[in-house]
């Protein structure tokens, strides 16, 4: 399938990007029902995930040609990075939902060298809240973590391959309450600010 944007993120530009729905591989690689979640792994270290109720809403797809040229000739990332040998895009993106500070922001992956089949349980079920899963706050936390952290921090074998949730927690406490109890451990210290993943801790000043 071959779509528009109105900017692609790396060029700030209308491109047009051909490729195929995320959404779409279940079927193509014949997956069983189990299987409910797609990984994208990046050469950088990163693995993004995407889960069945973010493929249906915001529909990434596997770019495969950018401006109708192969990967070879594609624009670097927006942080100088080579975008293939494969990349995930958006045609566009509307968040769903802004929590406390946080406004959801798309799921790119760029230099993914491979895709992964995988299950809920086994990837961002990881990160589910083992107790208080009933609190609204801990679920608000777990959100944000799903959406800003995990393609970089590691939870056993879930998660990108930067640093883990407990080497994250011991260096700053991210949105002290509801983020860090959305995650199976208790750090042992805080730290009132925290740009970590790119995100500032709306309980503190700026």
């Amino acid at each position: 399938m071959t779509v528009k944007t109105e900017r692609d993120p790396n060029t700030n530009t209308p491109a047009t990007y051909t490729g195929i729905y995320l959404s779409d591989l279940f079927e193509a690689f014949d997956a069983d029902a189990s299987f409910d979640v797609i990984a994208a792994k990046c050469s950088n270290g990163r693995k993004q995930y995407y889960d069945r109720n973010y493929l249906a809403r915001h529909r990434p797809i596997l770019l495969l040609k950018f401006d109708d040229k192969p990967p070879a000739d594609w624009p670097n990332a927006e942080h100088g990075s080579w975008l293939g040998p494969y990349c995930v895009v958006h045609e566009s993106f509307s968040p769903a939902e802004t929590i406390y500070g946080y406004v959801e922001q798309p799921r790119i992956a760029f230099a993914v060298f491979s895709l992964e089949l995988t299950r809920f349980t086994q990837s961002l079920g990881r990160f589910t809240p083992k107790e208080s899963g009933n609190d609204p706050e801990v679920a608000k936390g777990q959100k944000i973590a799903v959406g800003s952290c995990i393609s970089c921090h590691k939870l056993g074998n879930a998660g990108g391959q930067s640093t883990s949730w407990a080497v994250l927690a011991e260096r700053v406490a991210l949105w002290t309450v509801p983020v860090v109890n959305a995650i199976p451990f208790s750090p042992s210290s805080t730290v009132g600010k925290s740009k970590s993943c790119g995100v500032t801790s709306p309980l503190t000043s700026a």
